[in-house]
């Protein structure tokens, strides 16, 4: 064979073959495909003329003209498609318009759910463009309209050559994605990664205008003008976007709620014109469907009927509407998604009641296998109601869990969220604890510089800042505490228990302290501190005396072996009580203790407690039990 005769340009990037020359002799193997100079095919005429097709403009833009078959057939790539969807009904859908060889859905290994997209294969390019025609013209799948596009395609004809000097790595910089010869290639993906990244919960109802509407309803008179004036208007603007007239109806009628929002009939009466239409638009879709279609396409509608009424803010036909769709929900995350909507219902409307049973719904369903995202939205959906009801431990530890994976947007902000979960668990966390899951978390750390007054309240009560922390606390509580629908009515209790800790934590480190030094700490008056000790002390809050003729403050915290003997004497008495020893045999006999209880806590199994009693009977401490007797 002879050699071949290659010229370059100047230039690593810039390559051209001026002239080939090639053998003809048939013995001769060579590697490669379509590049056979002694055949006669179309890939040897254009090698031999140097002439080669090529695409049109018009073919260019043409799906069809763009499709390039692969190795197994024409590959369609359908997108949107919904989470729950199977193979069998992805390909039953699809089956009109040829024969779909193979369906794969690639599914979440987090979630168990599909993914978001479909591969689809024909044996004919003609079959997968009338699918992909069928999908631009509105082909639906459980009420998701689907996207198609061959997954392969060809480059377009005048599209920049490949940069790099010839090497395998290239020359791209470090940090960017691969160049634009890479772009096409990975389209669909980046358009199913988007959509599944973006995907959220719709927040039905919007519990945002509940909000305004309880900071006019609460803080009119202590609020800005401009304040309550931007309420208003986002409220009204809310009202109208979601064609809420039921929601509009039931502030106008509340006698409390009146003059805090215009009264407009006109706009009333536009509302309602929309929701007959939209609802009698639902009423024909579901005559339809049920004639023409099957369950999966009536429980869609059933779906979009509790979804519109829980928009428009009608409490009673959401909720009934929601629990039929739920009935005949054909999926455990639908059914999952429609209980925890019932569950923002009760938020929004302040209904204690269908939010436990809701909750408690959502549980249940959760260990029949929820997913890992509804799972930790549940978290945030339980840990909000039980702040309501004063129930911080519980409440904070929840939103600790959830803290590194938030998702429910549609129930908080991500800043209100951090707010409450640093509120809740400095008043039920140790110290350490406060500091390691709280004040070094990233998640608290990354946001708590924008929420105002966060950082001071939280760092100064572990740094022992008595004074700052008492400022903190009180422009935490008008900013955050009061205006918090969740925590406003607990006000009183949580700034009580705060400083409950704050005492606590000064008098743990003396055995004794003035009055005075106290009050220089918090940074009030003596007289101040001397009430507030007074009532704390005096109901059992805090372990210490105060001694009014010398101003002193003296702690009265047993030590750990009078603890240990208290707890003895107490679980010691109960067990006796209950399972009496003669009290002759004792007092004849007082040795006897030991044995006598050996064998109750053979018997009993009440080896914790009755082990500690025989210990403090043979150090000699048999007179102490006698006299509990």
């Amino acid at each position: 064979m002879s050699s071949i005769e290659v010229k370059m340009e100047e230039g690593p990037s810039s390559r051209v073959v001026d002239d080939v020359e090639m053998d003809d002799d048939p013995n001769v193997k060579r590697r490669g495909r379509g590049f056979d100079p002694r055949g006669n095919g179309p890939a040897s005429d254009g090698v031999k003329t140097g002439k080669f097709e090529s695409l049109t403009e018009a073919e260019a833009d043409d799906s069809s003209a763009r499709a390039a078959k692969s190795v197994e057939g024409w590959v369609v790539v359908v997108t949107n498609v919904h989470e729950e969807a199977t193979e069998e009904e992805v390909i039953d859908k699809f089956a009109d318009y040829g024969d779909v060889k193979s369906c794969h859905l690639n599914l979440d290994r987090r979630t168990g759910y599909v993914k978001g997209y479909a591969l689809l294969e024909f044996a004919e390019q003609d079959e997968a463009q009338a699918a992909i025609q069928a999908c631009t013209d509105g082909l639906t799948l459980m009420d998701e309209e689907l996207k198609a596009d061959f997954a392969f395609v060809r480059p377009p004809h005048n599209a920049p050559a490949p940069r790099g000097n010839g090497s395998r790595r290239g020359n791209r910089d470090r940090s960017r994605s691969p160049g634009s010869s890479n772009q096409t290639d990975i389209a669909h993906s980046a358009t199913i990664d988007t959509k599944m990244d973006e995907e959220n919960v719709q927040a039905i109802p919007n519990l945002k205008l509940q909000q305004h509407l309880f900071l006019l309803a609460q803080h009119s008179e202590h609020l800005p003008a401009s304040t309550a004036q931007a309420s208003k208007q986002a409220l009204l603007e809310g009202i109208e976007k979601d064609e809420m007239a039921p929601y509009y109806r039931l502030i106008l009628a509340d006698a409390s709620l009146k003059g805090l929002v215009k009264e407009d009939q006109a706009l009333l009466k536009r509302l309602e014109a929309k929701n007959k239409e939209e609802l009698q638009k639902l009423d024909e879709k579901q005559k339809e469907v049920e004639e023409n279609e099957g369950e999966m396409e009536i429980n869609g509608v059933l779906r979009q009927r509790a979804a519109y009424y829980a928009q428009i803010g009608d409490k009673e036909k959401a909720l009934e509407a929601h629990n039929l769709a739920v009935s005949k929900g054909a999926g455990l995350g639908s059914k999952l998604d429609l209980t925890l909507t019932k569950v923002r219902i009760g938020l929004f409307f302040g209904d204690t009641d269908v939010v436990t049973a809701s909750i408690a719904e959502a549980k249940k369903l959760v260990e029949e296998g929820g997913d890992w995202e509804r799972r930790n939205r549940l978290k945030v959906y339980e840990g909000l109601h039980l702040l309501s009801i004063r129930d911080f431990k519980a409440g904070g530890q929840l939103f600790l869990d959830a803290l590194s994976t938030f998702t429910a947007t549609e129930l908080l902000e991500y800043n209100d969220f951090i707010t409450l979960t640093v509120l809740a668990n400095a008043l039920t966390l140790k110290r350490t604890d406060l500091k390691k899951k709280i004040i070094d978390s990233p998640e608290v750390l990354q946001v708590v510089d924008e929420i105002p007054h966060l950082r001071a309240f939280v760092t100064s009560l572990y740094a022992c800042e008595y004074g700052n922390f008492f400022r903190a606390l009180a422009d935490v509580e008008q900013t955050h505490i009061l205006t918090s629908r969740a925590l406003h009515q607990h006000a009183r209790y949580y700034v009580r228990e705060m400083r409950i800790i704050a005492y606590s934590q000064l008098l743990e480190s003396y055995q004794s302290l003035s009055i005075d030094n106290m009050a220089t700490a918090f940074g009030v008056s003596g007289e101040f501190i001397d009430n507030e000790l007074s009532r704390f002390i005096s109901s059992g809050r805090l372990p210490a005396v105060i001694d009014k003729v010398h101003g002193i403050v003296e702690t009265r915290r047993p030590d750990h072996k009078n603890a240990q003997y208290s707890k003895i004497i107490k679980e010691g008495d109960v067990l006796l009580s209950e399972y009496p020893i003669p009290c002759l045999c004792l007092a004849q006999s007082p040795n006897r203790l030991t044995d006598h209880l050996v064998l109750y806590a053979s018997r009993l199994a009440a080896k914790t407690v009755t082990h500690c009693i025989v210990e403090a009977c043979i150090q000699g401490q048999q007179s102490i039990f006698l006299s509990c007797i």
